[in-house]
Order: structure tokens, then C-alpha cells, then sequence
């Protein structure tokens, strides 16, 4: 129990000093006037979708690890998406997958490639549905004088996109996500004929 506690003090520790350093530059009176002035329905509405998504994620990912062991407990399986996602939230390149399948092997009798494995699959299978989505989303979106691009007319909405390569000097700006300004405020083309 002793030892217990002292693991249990020092994450706690390490959790305030992280926050400290964190919050240093952070106005606790502006932060406490952005509080009173939200709506504490938004972030309850946030906070349930967001644990929501972890359940669910929990509940997935005991179909992708049926072959290997059947028998992994929900809680595991829900502490390891959350510890995951904390990981996730503070350390770089997604570290917190690796952290993800490490800690449900500690409570687990699942080996750490099966779990590592189990998350690959998961990922391919997200990559999928977003696929699906965003072609569904590109078919059944109406074609309109801004939206549309330039295309042979006998493809489907467009599909492919046949988009003009435009030269870009290295010394182009770039927009906060990153990206070009001249692709950012380029035309969308001549619209389609009718």
C-alpha cells in the first residue's frame, strides 16, 4: 500500500508541475472571465461526446482483438484508450497509440504485437470509412459555380479533379494551416457548361 502511495503522489506531482508549466504565460483572470462568459451546457455537451468516443473506441476494439484473446475486460480496454489519448495529448507523433497497447499488455493477457497489430488494423479501417465519407460526401454534393472543377465532362462530379499545376516560388506565403496562399485563393475554375 506504501508503495502505492508514493507512485500516486508523484503523479500527481509531475501532473501539477506539468500544468504549471504549462499554464506559466496563462492570465487567470482572463481565463476565469472566458469561464463565466461560456455556456456549461457546450462544454458538458463536450465532455459527453468525448468520453462517449473513448467508450466506443473501447467497445471496437474488443471486435479487432476477439482472435487473439476473447477475453479482455471493458475497463482495460477503456483505461487503455484514455491513458492513449493523454499521451497522445502531450507527447509528439502519436506516441500515445504505442502507450495505448502497452498499457492494456499490463493488465491483459494479450501479447504487445497482437495489441500493436490490433491498432494498425484499427487505423487502415479508419483510413477506409473516412475514404467512404469523403467520396459520398464529393458524389452527392450538387455542382455549383464554386464548388465545381473543371473536368472533361464525361467523368462522375468531377471525379478526378483535373486541377492546373500552378509554379510556386519558395518564397510563398502560407496560411496558418500551412498551405500556400496562392492555392488558398485561387480560383475554382470556369464553371461547368449547363
Amino acid at each position: 500500500m506504501g508503495k502505492h502511495r508514493w507512485k500516486t503522489l508523484f503523479g500527481v506531482a509531475i501532473t501539477i508541475a506539468l500544468l504549471a508549466w504549462v499554464l506559466r504565460d496563462v492570465s487567470a483572470a482572463e481565463v476565469w472571465h472566458e469561464l463565466k462568459q461560456s455556456n456549461p451546457l457546450w462544454l458538458l455537451l463536450a465532455v459527453v461526446l468525448a468520453t462517449l468516443s473513448f467508450v466506443l473506441r473501447a467497445v471496437r476494439w474488443r471486435v479487432l482483438l476477439e482472435p487473439v484473446y476473447d477475453g479482455t475486460s471493458f475497463d482495460s480496454r477503456f483505461g487503455s484508450v484514455c491513458i492513449g489519448f493523454a499521451v497522445n495529448n502531450i507527447l509528439p507523433a502519436r506516441l500515445g497509440e504505442f502507450t495505448r497497447a502497452f498499457a492494456l499488455t499490463r493488465t491483459e493477457p494479450v501479447p504487445l504485437s497482437a495489441s500493436i497489430a490490433s491498432l494498425i488494423l484499427e487505423r487502415i479501417l479508419d483510413g477506409v470509412v473516412l475514404a467512404i465519407f469523403l467520396f459520398a460526401t464529393w458524389s452527392a454534393a450538387p455542382p455549383t459555380s464554386e464548388l465545381s472543377l473543371s473536368g472533361s465532362g464525361s467523368d462522375c462530379c468531377g471525379w478526378p479533379p483535373e486541377i492546373p499545376p500552378r509554379p510556386l516560388a519558395s518564397s510563398t506565403r502560407r496560411s496558418s494551416a500551412g498551405f500556400p496562399i496562392a492555392l488558398v485563393n485561387a480560383p475554382a475554375g470556369p464553371p461547368l457548361p449547363s
